[in-house]
């Protein structure tokens, strides 16, 4: 596996970051290949493909430019000298970091052979579009020859896709594929729900609406009120600032608030959500979830509302005057003082209490209980934990003894 770097790049000049987007244009005009076979749009086809082969490896964004004005890379056909099938052309300015020797393109151009006998891949043996195509827009992209026959950069082309090394050399140069939006500091909605990577979106200033796509995604509101949903995907969606709603969808998330009040809901899957020191609403939904209030050692915290959904969940209210709430046909649920594993949900313990008698309050509505009697007559104390079993459900209340406890602590109705 090898790669060799020319020194440039399109976008930041910091090595491992966005291209950004890059348009691309393509003029097949004088290309000679069996029109009884194919057609121009099936080299257009691969054309974009090649596009594509390097935009799904590495952080750079390509695409086909259909309006007024010129391309960042311009695709043609002309006529190459000697044994040249393909010749591509960038033109650079000087990075913004000084010292750092990476220059930056502004333009670039690929030229494909007029007088070489075509098909799109390569078909009856004639000569393979795609695979000159995808080595001239390695060039582009600031990747050099390398010897090694394997890789599509390899000056004589036999490779007919990516090598490793053709993928190490982007990633190096650009980052491992993924999608990056920012917004502005004004109020704006960024939907990216059609995406199938992993986006990450940057809300900043103003009242945002951030959506992503099936991937696993990472959404960060910024500022000001934000609404922000994960979909599909194990998403992480962050807004420490302002009053936000935080919608996890399917699969694994990390849902965090900050200042001002979070309503936050899991969706289905293993989730974490982390409420901060407002006021929160938070709900685990399906799945084994992890629910805290008020985020470990905060000096300020809210009254928070913990709702445990169906699974196996550990909750944590922190400080304030806490509801935890609960149904039947919800599982194992456990209320204390958290030791919380980011990165596996299922890793979660509780290491002492959490639920204050006279403070907080279980809400206990949805068992259809007509006395606070039923409730106690459905308590036992077990290794030093109150747990209360009812209706498929049960809660576990850690170091809090069922003589701790009073009528006042439990909504009925």
């Amino acid at each position: 596996m090898s790669y060799d770097f020319a020194f440039v790049k399109w976008g930041q000049d910091d090595l491992g970051r966005s291209g950004g987007t890059v348009t691309w244009s393509v003029s097949l005009v004088g290309l000679d290949f069996n029109s009884s076979q194919f057609s121009l749009a099936d080299f257009e086809a691969a054309l974009a493909d090649a596009f594509q082969a390097w935009e799904d490896v590495a952080e750079i964004d390509f695409e086909q430019h259909t309006g007024s004005g010129a391309a960042d890379v311009a695709v043609s056909m002309s006529f190459l000298s000697g044994s040249t099938v393909g010749l591509a052309t960038y033109y650079f300015v000087p990075g913004s970091n000084d010292g750092d020797n990476i220059d930056t393109i502004v333009e670039a151009t690929i030229e494909l052979d007029d007088s070489e006998f075509w098909s799109p891949f390569g078909q009856n043996g004639n000569l393979d579009f795609y695979a000159v195509s995808l080595h001239e827009i390695g060039h582009v992209i600031g990747l050099d020859h390398v010897n090694d026959s394997s890789e599509i950069m390899n000056p004589v082309v036999s490779a007919t896709g990516l090598g490793d090394g053709d993928i190490a050399g982007a990633q190096y140069i650009y980052g491992a594929s993924g999608f990056f939006v920012y917004g502005t500091a004004s109020s704006e909605t960024i939907n990216r729900s059609t995406e199938t990577v992993d986006v990450t979106i940057f809300g900043y200033g103003g009242n945002d609406t951030l959506i992503g796509g099936s991937g696993d995604d990472s959404l960060h509101g910024g500022s000001g009120n934000d609404s922000l949903t994960g979909g599909s995907g194990n998403d992480v969606l962050i807004d420490t600032l302002g009053s936000n709603a935080l919608n996890g969808g399917n699969d694994n998330d990390i849902l965090v608030g900050g200042i001002g009040t979070t309503d936050g809901s899991g969706g289905s899957g293993g989730d974490i959500l982390i409420g901060g020191v407002g006021n929160d609403d938070l709900s685990g939904g399906s799945g084994n979830d992890t629910i805290v209030g008020d985020p470990d050692g905060a000096f300020f915290f809210g009254n928070d509302i913990l709702v445990a959904g169906s699974g196996t969940d550990f909750l944590e209210g922190g400080l304030g005057a806490d509801v935890f709430v609960f149904s039947t046909n919800q599982g194992t649920n456990t209320i204390g003082a958290l030791n919380v594993n980011m990165s596996n949900p299922g890793a979660t313990s509780a290491i002492g209490a959490d639920f204050e008698s006279g403070i907080d309050i279980l809400d206990l509505s949805g068992f259809g209980f007509s006395s606070t009697t039923e409730v106690f007559a459905a308590i036992t104390d077990t290794s030093g934990d109150a747990v209360f079993s009812f209706g498929g459900t049960t809660i576990r209340l850690i170091d809090v003894l069922e003589a701790e406890l009073d009528s006042g602590d439990f909504l009925i109705a």
